[in-house]
């Protein structure tokens, strides 16, 4: 995942390879590897933690996922993602509503 806006961030990225997780700063041009003790803390500092971007293909694996529509957010495609859990899925919820944002800009006056 890289960051492209704001301007403060834009350039971080994060890198998940199986278990292992890596963060680029470019202020520091440094990587650094985050350590099993640090995957409980917030992500970017919001409310998501490294362990939420660790399971993240959790969604794929233990869900049956569909796209339900689009809406658009600052000139980008937002896809609405429905997940409902496979039978045999660890998870508590009976459905999960997922918004994403797509890879590119709408050109003006889409949608």
């Amino acid at each position: 995942m890289r960051f492209t806006e704001p301007a403060r961030d834009a350039g971080n990225a994060t890198l998940k390879l199986g278990d292992d997780m890596w963060v680029f700063t470019p202020r520091l041009n440094r990587v650094v590897k985050i350590p099993f003790s640090m995957m409980a803390s917030s992500w970017m500092g919001s409310d998501f933690s490294y362990n939420d971007l660790a399971n993240s293909d959790q969604l794929v694996v233990d869900f049956d996922d569909r796209v339900t529509g689009t809406e658009t957010s600052d000139g980008h495609v937002v896809y609405v993602i429905e997940a409902m859990p496979h039978r045999s899925a660890p998870v508590i919820w009976g459905k999960e509503v997922v918004k994403t944002l797509g890879a590119t800009r709408l050109p003006e006056g889409w949608m």
